[in-house]
């Protein structure tokens, strides 16, 4: 064999032997890639699972918190009267409720007597819905009769008799003022006995209804301003949140564990703020300034000797009104006159 054959031979079997040795050393690299590769999805797969997971867990459970999503952000907020379909009956129902809330912010104390029927109509509809509808097995339609008839029949009581309405104002007052209480004490500590949140809104409410009765005009304006401005946020409360806010405060009087979870509910928490300020500043400085439910001295009516002796004193000070009729009957018959 020649040299230039035995070259030729020695260059294919060097050619032959390099191509093996690049398949060798390629394909454990084709296998740690695809190690690294499993390695790698392996930790997004998980969390990809985590994240379905906590998403279904959040749509069966509203108090579970999306990974990723923090607490209070509301990242998928949507108002809810733009994206559902409203009921009729609580549309109705928080219409008309925000509208009495602005008539008690603006003229509460003005009239006065409106007020007093306004307050105890909606006590007593709101106390006997809620009475019937957890005792009771009567359709919509006559839980509705039933507490319109009894609101109608308390509304009645507190307009006639003032001292019940006075009171229930400051009642009112003083049941909100707890309701107040409780959100800013939810911030620091959690009330877990749930008969501490009732005893403190009895005791609120009984001791703003003995101050109402002492000091009436001031505590009703405050009253009156205080209640419309909670009806006005109710109000708006359904329509963006659907009653959120108002759900929010039943788990604070149960001493229920439940955080607000979203910043709107506190901007709608700041709406009765601001209307309890607003109904203060009108009625203090304009509705009710020259205004009084009292009597007057001169219409108060009088018993036993008082009322007779009115009725003996002539008002126009001409002296004796039995005298001066019989002085008038002597002159008329042509008699004299005895002194």
């Amino acid at each position: 064999m020649t040299p230039s054959g035995l070259l030729t031979l020695l260059l294919i079997a060097a050619s032959i032997s390099s191509m093996h040795g690049q398949n060798a050393t390629v394909a454990p690299t084709k296998v740690n890639v695809s190690l690294e590769t499993k390695l790698v999805t392996t930790p997004l797969e998980t969390t990809t699972n985590q994240t379905i997971a906590a998403t279904t867990a959040n749509a069966s459970d509203p108090t579970a918190v999306v990974v990723g999503v923090k607490k209070g952000q509301c990242h998928d907020f949507k108002v809810f009267i733009v994206n559902n379909q409203l009921s009729i009956p609580y549309t109705i129902t928080s219409c008309i409720i925000a509208v009495c809330g602005i008539y008690l912010v603006i003229f509460g104390y003005r009239f006065f007597k409106c007020s007093l029927f306004l307050l105890g109509l909606l006590f007593g509809t709101s106390v006997t819905y809620v009475i019937c509808s957890n005792h009771s097995d009567l359709p919509t339609w006559g839980l509705v009769a039933v507490a319109v008839a009894v609101g109608v029949f308390c509304g009645l009581l507190t307009m006639f008799v003032t001292y019940c309405g006075l009171f229930l104002g400051g009642f009112g007052l003083g049941f909100f003022i707890g309701i107040a209480l409780f959100f800013i004490i939810e911030t620091f500590y959690h009330v877990q006995i749930k008969w501490i949140p009732f005893g403190v809104l009895l005791g609120l409410s009984l001791t703003f209804g003995l101050l109402t009765l002492r000091w009436q005009k001031g505590f009703f304006i405050v009253a009156t301003s205080l209640i419309g401005a909670a009806m006005i946020t109710a109000g708006v409360d359904y329509f963006i949140e659907e009653f959120v806010l108002i759900k929010y405060a039943w788990q604070h009087i149960m001493a229920a564990e439940k955080a607000m979870k979203c910043w709107v509910s506190l901007i709608i928490l700041g709406i009765w703020l601001v209307m309890f300020v607003f109904g203060n500043v009108v009625q203090f400085c304009k509705t009710g300034r020259t205004f009084t439910h009292r009597k007057r001295d001169d219409s108060v009516s009088l018993q036993g000797e008082d009322k007779a002796m009115k009725r003996y004193r002539s008002l126009n000070m001409n002296g004796d009104v039995v005298a001066k009729s019989y002085y008038t009957k002597d002159e008329e018959e042509g008699r004299p006159t005895e002194v």
